[in-house]
């Protein structure tokens, strides 16, 4: 993803239970700094953050990271539509799986046109 701001409620959920940047950095294994880039958006957080953040706030990423996740769900749809175009046409079992499977996929579902 491109360097940008990232809104996040990473900062709002760590102040909320009292916590500073040293101590959830002790808790993601990162450093004081890297919480701060991530907070500030600066930094796009590894998965070990995001992964983390759920587990200590109880927060999926969607919440805690709304832009980024909508900018990568936004990527994964044009993906899944540019594949499931690709298998349109075909009518063997593994391509009926894949498409499935593509038609699944969160916020892809208004990009994929019926076959």
């Amino acid at each position: 993803m491109p360097r940008q701001k990232l809104d996040n409620y990473l900062k709002t959920n760590r102040l909320r239970w009292g916590l500073s940047q040293q101590e959830l950095g002790k808790l993601f294994d990162i450093c004081k700094d890297a919480v701060s880039k991530c907070e500030l958006g600066k930094r796009t957080p590894s998965v070990n953050v995001l992964l983390t953040s759920e587990m200590i706030f109880g927060l999926p990423p969607d919440k805690l990271f709304p832009v980024l996740y909508k900018s990568l769900q936004d990527k994964l749809g044009a993906r899944a539509l540019a594949l499931h175009t690709r298998l349109a046409r075909r009518m063997d079992k593994a391509s009926l799986r894949k498409r499935a499977l593509l038609e699944g996929i969160p916020g892809r579902t208004k990009n994929i046109p019926d076959v």
